[in-house]
């Protein structure tokens, strides 16, 4: 070889490495463009090739039947899958979102508030005489608002009378319900707005002769313990009237507290009990939330007609032709990607097994707990069957939550808004013995051993799934992590076969450093 072709060599070398360098700088290019231009068909594409794995078998017996002839048992092996999985999809869906938009309209306040009483009566947690307390409460807030008692001191005497009222008929509903128990404590109560008419008239006095202004709100008297007679004499009327108030005020919220259940349950039973107003406007807050979209996603609008439509069509095409030349699509992949043969085969492998694992076992089992449950709830007389069908059967796709985080709420509702407890403990009962348990026996004779994955990584790649894909996550989460798995155990499998063939590579540096 001469000198000038010597000196030719690394000339050539570096053109090839800039060549192979902008080529995979184009292929990344491209290949994000490529990524921007197919992500709207994702999905579509993904449920086209699960459909395929799971509906190949009835691709084989079509194409034995049909010997030859590709287009015919791919053909029929498409309708068939329309005919069995996406037409009856369609239409319970249709179903179901006009049953969800009737109980968003038919659903009214009153059989809510109705609800939540009968459950915390059921619990335990019902405040006693709640109306009567809700009075005394307004009106003791009212008349702590009375500070410019000069001015309003005709308002602050029509106050103390109703409120005097409030407490006797608070006095008489705790009569009915607890006997004469708490007699002692209306008495002082009377006794106590006598003074405070006292007060009042000897502070609308003094405040005409001398025309000054309160100096102590109710919120500084706050003192746990009541000033005495001779410090009460010192202090201005207005001072004493609302020192006065403020020690109703307190010794009412034990009281409060102590025919609620005592200072342990009174606070909670009065935090869970809140006032009509107050649950009135809670309930319009969540109606407002989520009437708007309950309705949007239901009622089919233009725009989503035709992307389903769209998606429908992308789908049914995608299956003909992944059926058609599925296999010279696959062996295309693998002799374009840069894998090995053997590592491609494996993957391959592992999605057909994940598919059938993750999509027949879970899906299956899903569908068995929906119309189990379906048929309590018909049993039971709850309405909108086909709703909680789907909602039955899409809940027991999600582990750890199951088909029990429908059923549960239906007796709850059977049980506190229709007031049909043997209707509520019946479909609790089948639910338990007979929705959930068939999943325990569904999966293992489907699965037989095939699903390696954690229930705890299972239920939080179901969990992410969805919160990033959507529904389709489902699916695309558990067998995303089962595929990184499959390629975490290939790379630990060449890395081992790496060290077997070169087993001084490890040692090699601690013997240079001896050396």
């Amino acid at each position: 070889m001469t000198d000038s072709e010597n000196a030719d060599l690394p000339r050539f070398g570096m053109y090839r490495f800039i060549s192979i360098a902008v080529l995979i700088v184009v292929i990344l290019v491209t290949s994000l463009l490529f990524y921007r231009v197919m992500i709207n068909f994702f999905i579509p594409l993904f449920l086209a090739a699960l459909l395929v794995v799971l509906f190949h078998p009835l691709h084989d017996w079509y194409s034995k039947r049909f010997p030859g002839r590709g287009h015919t048992a791919a053909t029929l092996t498409t309708a068939t899958v329309l005919l069995i999985v996406l037409l009856p999809g369609c239409i319970l869906l249709g179903m179901a979102s006009v049953q969800a938009t009737r109980i968003v309209t038919e659903i009214n306040l009153g059989s809510i508030d109705l609800a939540i009483a009968r459950s915390l009566k059921a619990v335990g947690l019902e405040l006693p005489c709640a109306t009567e307390l809700e009075a005394v409460d307004d009106r003791l807030m009212q008349v702590n608002q009375m500070f410019d008692l000069q001015r309003e001191h005709v308002q602050v005497e029509k106050q103390l009378a109703q409120l005097r009222n409030e407490f006797g008929t608070l006095e008489q509903a705790l009569v009915n319900r607890d006997g004469g128990i708490h007699a002692a404590y209306f008495e002082q109560v009377s006794t106590d707005i006598d003074e405070l008419n006292t007060y009042l008239a000897e502070a609308v006095a003094s405040l005409d002769a001398t025309n000054v202004e309160p100096t102590v709100e109710v919120g500084e008297a706050t003192d746990e313990s009541d000033p005495t007679a001779d410090e009460m004499d010192e202090l201005l009327p207005a001072n004493r009237f609302h020192m006065a108030v403020a020690s109703i005020t307190r010794d009412y919220g034990k009281f409060k507290n102590t025919i609620s259940g005592g200072p342990f349950l009174g606070p909670i039973r009065q935090a869970v009990n809140p006032t009509p107003e107050k649950r009135e406007t809670w309930i319009r807050e969540v109606f407002h939330f989520i009437q708007p979209r309950v309705v949007s996603v239901t009622q089919a609008t233009a725009v989503f007609a035709a992307k389903a439509l769209f998606g429908l069509m992308i789908l049914t095409i995608s299956i003909y032709f992944f059926l058609l030349d599925g296999p010279g699509m696959t062996k295309t992949i693998m002799a374009l990607s840069p894998l090995d043969d053997r590592y491609e085969k494996e993957l391959l492998i592992e999605f057909d097994k994940v598919s059938r694992a993750v999509v027949l076992a879970t899906f299956l089992s899903a569908l068995a707990q929906g119309v189990l449950a379906t048929i309590g709830y018909y049993f039971a007389g709850i309405e909108s069957i086909v709703l909680l069908f789907l909602l039955t059967s899409f809940m027991a796709l999600i582990p750890f939550l199951g088909a029990a985080s429908v059923w549960v709420p239906c007796c709850l509702w059977l049980a506190f808004v229709q007031d049909n407890l043997p209707a509520a403990i019946g479909l609790g009962i089948y639910g338990m013995v007979v929705v959930s348990m068939v999943d325990n026996i569904i999966k293992p004779l489907v699965l037989k051993g095939q699903s390696n994955l954690h229930p705890l990584l299972a239920l939080l790649s179901v969990l992410g799934g969805v919160q990033v894909f959507g529904p389709i996550g489902i699916l695309m989460g558990p067998m995303i992590v089962v595929f990184l798995q499959t390629l975490l155990e290939i790379l630990n499998r060449e890395l081992l076969h790496i060290d077997q063939q070169h087993p001084g590579a490890a040692a090699s540096p601690d013997a240079n450093a001896t050396g």
